[in-house]
C-alpha cells in the first residue's frame, strides 16, 4: 500500500508543543530522528488532549488525504498554516 505523507516544518507547532512531543503527548507520535517526528492522522484526536497547533496540522493533512505527518526542522513552511516564533 502507498500512502500520502504531509511533510512540513516544525515551525508550524509552538515551541511548547515541540518540547511536549518529547514526552509523547499523542500515542501515535513517534520519533524518526533528532528534530523529526511522525504523526499518524486519524479522527480520534478530539477525544484526547492534543494541542490546537497539532490539531490544525492534522486537520490540514486529513483534508489533503494524507495518513501521516512528518514534522522536521528542515522541511518547508506551508502558507496555509500558522508559523510560531522560535526566538
Amino acid at each position: 500500500m502507498i500512502t500520502k505523507t504531509l511533510c512540513l516544518s516544525t515551525e508550524h507547532i509552538s515551541p511548547t508543543t515541540y518540547n511536549d512531543l518529547r514526552d509523547d503527548i499523542v500515542d501515535s507520535v513517534y520519533v524518526k530522528g533528532y528534530d523529526n517526528w511522525g504523526i499518524t492522522v486519524c479522527s480520534e484526536y478530539d477525544d484526547i488532549d492534543v494541542p490546537e497547533d497539532i490539531k490544525r496540522v492534522l486537520d490540514y493533512a486529513q483534508k489533503l488525504g494524507c495518513r501521516f505527518v512528518n514534522l522536521d526542522a528542515d522541511e518547508d513552511i506551508i502558507d496555509d498554516l500558522p508559523v510560531y516564533d522560535w526566538e
